[in-house]
């Protein structure tokens, strides 16, 4: 009787490859300057995927209304938190999406 060779398991992608994903992406998608103080928030791995959060700082234009203006003027720029949650396969180490987090903006 021939014996079976077990199969091996397949080869998954560890966390700090999985964070290196998702940050390159965001590197990508984010102009220079864009967004500062940008930090590993949260990690999570599941069966297929890393789940990846990260938050990061960028300013947001407040826009004022006046009375008879068809457009609204600018008023002021503010700080606003942003977090953005990365879903990576961890079998290919690809960056499969990027979703906003449920907790997406804080002021």
């Amino acid at each position: 009787m021939a014996s079976k060779t077990p199969e091996a398991p397949p080869v998954k992608i560890g966390l700090h490859q999985a964070v290196a994903a998702a940050r390159g992406l965001l590197d990508d998608l984010y102009a220079p300057g864009s967004i500062d103080n940008v930090l590993l928030e949260e990690v999570e791995e599941r069966s297929d995927e890393w789940l990846i959060t990260f938050g990061f700082d960028t300013r947001r234009v407040i826009h004022e209304s006046l009375p008879g203006l068809i457009m609204s003027m600018p008023k002021r720029e503010e700080m606003t938190r942003v977090f953005k949650r990365f879903i990576v396969d961890s079998a290919s180490g690809k960056v499969r999406a990027m979703k906003i987090h449920p907790n997406a903006i804080s002021a």
